[in-house]
């Protein structure tokens, strides 16, 4: 999921995807490591969307 609207004399960029299974985020301590799953990090046009965002934010791409 990813939106942007208009605020104020700004915007706002949210985007959704990006969780990523890594062993340190388990919720107990004792249960044991599961493998590293980085999710949609891995896909270009996840990283696109990004690279997108922070040039959007940098106010180098248009509302």
């Amino acid at each position: 999921m990813l939106y942007r609207r208009a605020v104020g004399a700004g915007g706002v960029l949210y985007l959704a995807l990006g969780h990523a299974n890594r062993p340190y985020d388990k919720a107990f301590p004792h249960v044991p490591d599961q493998p590293d799953y980085r999710g949609s990090w891995d896909l270009p046009v996840f990283q696109d969307l990004v690279k997108r965002g922070v040039e959007w934010a940098a106010q180098r791409r248009p509302f």
